[in-house]
């Protein structure tokens, strides 16, 4: 089947997980068939921890999944921000 489309958006993921797959391989394979892409952004940030965390999450859980936390932080802005959910 055929399919006409002014764009198609591909979720193909970044290039800061290598380990896992995600090095950005297909930038230069789509590139060389003309597909226009974009350069690819960080989305992820840094942020301090207030608490020392413990020798166990430091040294035997990086790339891990954090599951079922919340996190607040204020902004550069005073804004205060409260999110429940995972991270990496």
């Amino acid at each position: 089947m055929r399919v006409k489309a002014d764009a198609v958006v591909l979720a193909l993921g970044g290039a800061s997980w290598q380990r896992l797959g995600s090095d950005g391989a297909w930038v230069t394979h789509l590139q060389e068939r003309g597909v226009q892409v974009h350069a690819l952004q960080s989305a992820n940030c840094g942020f301090d921890v207030q608490t020392p965390w413990s020798e166990l999450l430091r040294e035997k859980l990086p790339g891990k999944p954090l599951k079922t936390i919340a996190l607040s932080f204020t902004a550069s802005s005073g804004e205060r921000f409260s999110r429940q959910g995972e991270c990496m």
